[in-house]
């Protein structure tokens, strides 16, 4: 069996500023522990042409343990999702750079992720072994230091999962605050006609429980118990 990604955005902050990309894939026994993958997350928006515009400011510093990703959101619409699990350095593997002609890719670039620097890195060297980046003595001739992931989504030597997300709730919460707003307007206009509607109220209402022995009495009454019953709606 493989994990099963359980990815998903919901919201952190009160103003919807801040959205957060959440990973709850369950990790461990019987498939890898989360520390056995290295991941690196890019999150962009997309517009109705598949156009990627990449979010920047995204915390990539704990690739072994992280799970939660927060971003700015800015507007509601479609959102894409990557994350990076490149595979850990191997001194027996051999690594090779991109080979590209025309603009057409043939070959991807490796990239690996190196425990002992807590760094990616990505080969610009063709076909090598036992160099062990950031530690053999000339590395930086065949390996260059955390690359560029915007550059690489397409990359299919690389493990990438992909998923599209519809951030909407910034929508919904200000349709819920004009409502809110409006409800509020209506309220607030009744309340201020109360004084012309407690003349033909006070005169028609005797309540249970007016402690007064008089009409009059049990009329004040009655508007101080209207009144105290619906202030929570007024301005």
């Amino acid at each position: 069996m493989a994990l099963t990604r359980i990815w998903g955005i919901t919201k952190t902050t009160v103003d919807i500023s801040q959205a957060v990309f959440v990973d709850s894939t369950v990790y461990g026994t019987p498939e890898l522990n989360r520390n056995q993958e290295a991941h690196y997350v890019l999150i962009a928006k997309m517009d109705e042409n598949q156009v990627l515009s990449f979010i920047s400011g995204i915390d990539n510093s704990a690739p072994l343990t992280a799970t939660n990703y927060s971003f700015a959101n800015s507007v509601d619409g479609a959102y894409r999702m990557f994350q990076f699990n490149p595979p850990f350095y191997s001194g027996t593997g051999t690594y090779t750079k991109e080979v590209s002609s025309g603009g057409v890719v043939s070959v991807y670039a490796d990239i690996v992720w190196h425990p002992g620097t807590a760094k990616f890195y990505k080969a610009i060297a063709t076909s090598f072994t036992a160099i062990e980046p950031g530690v053999t003595v000339g590395w930086a001739t065949s390996w260059q230091a955390d690359p560029d992931f915007t550059l690489e989504v397409s990359n299919t030597k690389t493990n990438t999962f992909i998923k599209d997300d519809i951030i909407t709730f910034r929508y919904e919460d200000c349709l819920v605050e004009y409502i809110d707003e409006t409800t509020d307007d209506i309220l607030c206009g009744l309340c201020t006609s109360w004084d012309k509607l407690f003349p033909t109220l006070s005169a028609q209402l005797l309540l249970d429980g007016a402690n007064s022995n008089n009409w009059q009495n049990k009329q004040t009454r009655s508007e101080i118990i209207i009144k105290a019953a619906t202030k929570q709606f007024c301005c």
